[in-house]
């Protein structure tokens, strides 16, 4: 038997789920990588806009309140992951370079942002079906099988 356990998973622009694919050295793919970069750090601003409009949301009346606010950057935050998905990926040394140019720029992002989406999993969105709608592109049900261990945050 099986019992659903939420599961956070973010997009691949939050935290990319392979390797990017080595592109040939030359000037093209660098300004690529330059539009590739400031994309992310769009995406990483937006992601900050998404947790600022969900710690907003405590009960089911706030998460109605919340919808127009948060379908407006989703709708943002999607089309910036469009556009990333149509570059060409910087090839793997200058994508990690690039990580670790903004680490400390990611890292608090993602955690506000990871919290925020386990608190309202747990509360089963407060009952508004539109609130999971809307998050649907960052949070992904996954089955575990009954007893599995369940990563701890932080450990």
């Amino acid at each position: 038997m099986h019992k659903i356990i939420p599961a956070i998973l973010l997009l691949a622009a939050m935290a990319p789920a392979q390797e990017p694919a080595t592109q040939p050295a030359a000037p093209k793919v660098q300004a690529h990588a330059t539009e590739f970069e400031n994309l992310l750090l769009q995406s990483v601003h937006l992601r900050a806009e998404i947790a600022t409009v969900l710690e907003s949301v405590q009960d089911a009346a706030s998460a109605n309140a919340a919808l127009p606010a948060l379908w407006d950057v989703m709708a943002r935050y999607e089309d910036v992951s469009r556009a990333m998905k149509a570059l060409p990926r910087p090839d793997a040394e200058s994508f990690r370079q690039m990580e670790q140019r903004h680490l400390e720029t990611f890292r608090p992002v993602r955690q506000r942002l990871m919290a925020n989406l386990m608190r309202l999993v747990k509360a089963g969105y407060y009952g508004d079906a539109g609130l999971q709608r809307a998050l649907s592109p960052l949070v992904r049900v996954q089955t575990v099988p009954a007893g599995a261990p369940i990563a701890q945050p932080g450990a």
